[in-house]
């Protein structure tokens, strides 16, 4: 039994170090999140309005199989969607590091706070 959650995170840390100098990229990850709102704003216009233009370009006869299923299949709204929940999974676990790479002279770090 779970006595009590972690904290929500609400920063990503993004460093990046090459022969001791380096920088870090912070990302507030509620402004983000009302970025993908707006994205899915956008997505929803462009489901609507993109039949016209799907329809011929399934029928452009240089694109391969693969391009045109691609076309046919593709839905911006719930890849949009799809990245929210990505997003807030990850802020549910708290304070971690998703990644460390280090090869001697170069160093990466991706940390949830």
């Amino acid at each position: 039994m779970w006595t009590s959650m972690p904290r929500r995170s609400y920063f990503v840390f993004v460093r990046i170090r090459k022969n001791g100098k380096g920088f870090t990229i912070p990302i507030f990850l509620p402004v983000l999140d009302v970025t993908l709102e707006a994205v899915a704003d956008l997505a929803w216009l462009w489901e609507k309005t993109a039949g016209v233009f799907r329809g011929k370009a399934l029928s452009q006869p240089h694109l391969s199989r693969t391009h045109k299923s691609f076309l046919a299949g593709f839905q911006p709204l719930r890849a949009v969607a799809l990245c929210r929940e990505a997003i807030d999974e990850l802020r549910r676990m708290g304070s971690w590091r998703a990644v460390e790479v280090n090869t001697g002279d170069f160093e990466l770090t991706i940390d949830l706070y």
